[in-house]
């Protein structure tokens, strides 16, 4: 593994956290044109919203009803709940080296252990305690890890174009991360490593980057892992990416439906729900909601998504239904 790089390297302006939205203006390359089957693109372009968040914004005056495109996953998912924990274990097994593999086989009796006695909710908001959750969650990281090792390289980097609002990083075990927003030092940006530990002293993630032969110590927040980004971005069918450069709004003007194309395949279709003025920005919405309130979806979507709503129905505190 080599020795501890001690580096320069910091934090730019551009690794703020974003406080709407899925998507960073990121090194990480991200062509999802061969994923469109159907793309109006004349309609729309795509704009820089502040530091680090993109959105999509009309050209002109478009009409409600109007298709904007039609967009497969790029990494699909399971059709069922059974499928998916089917995949993960062979997908844990083919990527993950010996240590990896039993470290998810104890997460997973550990958590079937804990869905066996559990009787209950934990509280009036969490299902499982706050150390059954942790487990859950390098559970499925572990599970995102390994699906991610197996992608070709080009995926991978779409994968990490998507933003992580979490960024949680285990401090013991391997995981891949991408690597963003430094400043100065090594040119790491964009690049794909492996964080194999924690150093306390520096308050660093030890990462094993490609080309380098020592670790390199990098802060959390210029981190970014599969699993988090998998979280915030991934729709019903899978990881989208255009989709995802749809910004949040409790009330959207974007509808997404998911269609079965004339292959069987599975796609995500993007329609307007109501006319459109040019240079409108457009809008998808994360969550349902039935006659939900302003409290209720800020709490949700902070919980999932880790941002603070603050469209338009949020500040002149609407309800919302949108089922």
């Amino acid at each position: 593994m080599g020795d501890v790089l001690k580096s320069d390297v910091t934090a730019s302006s551009t690794s703020t956290r974003l406080t709407d939205g899925c998507i960073d203006s990121s090194p990480f390359e991200c062509d999802y044109g061969r994923h469109l089957t159907v793309n109006n693109d004349y309609l729309y372009e795509e704009r820089i919203i502040g530091v680090g968040n993109v959105g999509l914004f009309a050209t002109m005056d478009i009409t409600k009803g109007t298709v904007l495109f039609q967009e497969q996953p790029f990494v699909a998912n399971a059709s069922s709940a059974e499928e998916f924990e089917k995949e993960l274990i062979e997908n844990v097994q083919k990527a993950c080296d010996f240590a990896t593999q039993m470290e998810f086989e104890d997460l997973s009796d550990r958590i079937h252990q804990a869905t066996v006695m559990n009787q209950g909710w934990y509280s009036e908001d969490e299902k499982y305690s706050p150390a059954v959750q942790k487990d859950l969650d390098r559970h499925f990281e572990i599970g995102m890890f390994a699906k991610f090792l197996l992608l070709p390289p080009e995926l991978q980097q779409k994968w990490l174009s998507g933003h992580d609002a979490f960024q949680e990083i285990s401090k013991v075990g391997v995981c891949a991360v991408g690597i963003f927003g430094l400043d100065g030092g090594l040119d790491l940006n964009g690049k794909i490593g492996k964080s194999t530990g924690y150093d306390d002293e520096s308050k660093s993630y030890l990462v094993e980057v490609p080309g380098h032969d020592d670790l390199v110590a990098i802060k959390r927040e210029n981190l970014k892992t599969p699993g988090g980004v998998f979280r915030c971005n991934a729709f019903p069918i899978g990881l989208l990416s255009l989709r995802a450069r749809l910004n949040h709004a409790c009330n959207n003007n974007m509808d997404a439906k998911i269609i079965t194309n004339t292959q069987g395949g599975q796609e995500c279709e993007l329609r307007t729900n109501r006319d459109i003025s040019q240079g409108e920005e457009l809008t998808g919405c994360y969550l349902n909601w039935s006659e939900a309130s302003t409290e209720y979806r800020r709490k949700a979507l902070s919980a999932k998504y880790g941002f603070l709503c603050q469209c338009t129905a949020c500040q002149n505190d609407e309800i919302v239904t949108n089922v």
